[in-house]
């Protein structure tokens, strides 16, 4: 039976086959499934195309470590090369340590072989897992899974569009994980009918074992952003505006933005004068071990955002000993961030206030002894996240 009562199968033209559910009989031996040496079966994590964002670097760390452990996980890209999409977004490279699978489609088919042949895959390698992320068109599948594909369904953030996704599709869901408390709070609201399937797993990234080398001293505060450059929930255009608010209070700041997205050629412009005057740059997209030593040659992490779930890049800048600058908000963020002891918290979307935290971390011998709060933001990132 499929999850929903079993409906018709679909082939790989989109079209009902008479007759057939979409529990299929046992694969044969040319799909049979090998589970990894250490008992596991296969996982797919959903995406769309290997863009900058937080989710596609969560299945990346997710994947690599599954492996790691012996499991045989992949990341299932369903629109990498589709004409039915439109995108600007600059595309990340692969890490060569994380394999990759598609759904061998061409170019230029429809959705409904898009929708036939994603059925297919998951139910022909089952059992197996298979985690929706915001692949939300593809993920429209979920009903017509059979029972042995099981679905883990992860709200990443406190963001409509997710908690949407939740609703539409998280009865044929297993698990529902929400990475942070917030999320799990506000996800059992919208839909009280799951709340029995509802888990919180913060998220995780790689840290260095050991603390970063002290910073080399600068007469400037060093602040940096990574991630994805849009002004949707990451309010990326408030940047420059932040720097100079600032420098017009006499506070001596740079700023390093690192990645790409939608909105990075109206960021540019915005930061036109800044880079001109040596306050802003761009490196483009940063591998994730050139993000480690850009983090680690960094004062301070902002992070402007209107609303998010457990930040990938917060966690990862306070792992490398950045002193977190974020705006307050219900996410997993005050999880991480206490304001005034192991980093900064502001009101969300005024910008103007962060220039003040500014002045409180260069009063008179703090910017001096930033290694001690390098310090207290290890000391408590090993105390509360590393166990």
């Amino acid at each position: 039976m499929t999850r929903d009562g079993g409906a018709p199968d679909a082939n790989d033209h989109g079209e009902a086959t008479e007759g057939r559910r979409a529990t299929p009989e046992r694969p044969g031996a040319e799909h049979a499934t090998t589970r990894s040496s250490a008992g596991m079966p296969a996982v797919f994590a959903g995406g769309t195309q290997w863009t900058v964002n937080g989710v596609n670097i969560f299945s990346a760390n997710l994947v690599r470590g599954l492996n790691q452990l012996g499991g045989d996980a992949s990341i299932l890209l369903t629109e990498e090369d589709c004409s039915l999409i439109t995108t600007s977004e600059a595309r990340m490279p692969r890490p060569a340590d994380v394999p990759f699978v598609d759904l061998g489609l061409a170019r230029n088919d429809g959705w409904g072989r898009h929708w036939g042949r994603m059925v297919r895959f998951l139910a022909e390698r089952a059992p197996c897992v298979y985690i929706p992320n915001s692949d939300w068109r593809h993920s429209c599948v979920c009903p017509q899974l059979p029972n042995d594909v099981l679905i883990v369904g992860v709200v990443h953030s406190d963001d409509p569009l997710h908690y949407d996704h939740v609703r539409r599709l998280g009865h044929t869901w297993n698990i529902i994980v929400a990475v942070s408390r917030t999320v799990a709070e506000r996800t059992a609201e919208l839909c009280p009918e799951l709340a029995g399937r509802i888990v919180t797993i913060p998220i995780g990234v790689p840290i260095p074992m050991h603390q970063p080398e002290v910073r080399t001293a600068s007469d400037r505060l060093r602040l940096v952003y990574h991630g994805v450059l849009k002004q949707h929930q990451k309010r990326v255009l408030d940047l420059p505006r932040i720097v100079q608010a600032a420098l017009d209070r006499g506070v001596p700041v740079e700023m390093t933005i690192a990645g790409a997205g939608p909105d990075q050629a109206a960021l540019f412009k915005a930061a036109e004068g800044l880079v001109a005057r040596g306050h802003i740059r761009f490196p483009g997209i940063a591998t994730p071990k050139e993000v480690g030593a850009l983090l680690e040659a960094h004062d301070v992490y902002v992070l402007a955002s209107e609303f998010e779930g457990m930040p990938n890049a917060l966690i990862a800048a306070m792992g490398r000993g950045c002193v977190p600058l974020a705006t307050q908000m219900k996410s997993g963020v005050p999880d991480l961030v206490q304001d005034g002891r192991n980093g900064f918290l502001g009101r969300p979307v005024e910008y103007v206030l962060y220039p003040e935290e500014f002045h409180v971390y260069q009063a008179t011998g703090r910017i001096d002894r930033r290694v001690d709060r390098m310090r207290r933001v290890l000391d408590w990132f090993d105390a509360h996240l590393s166990s």
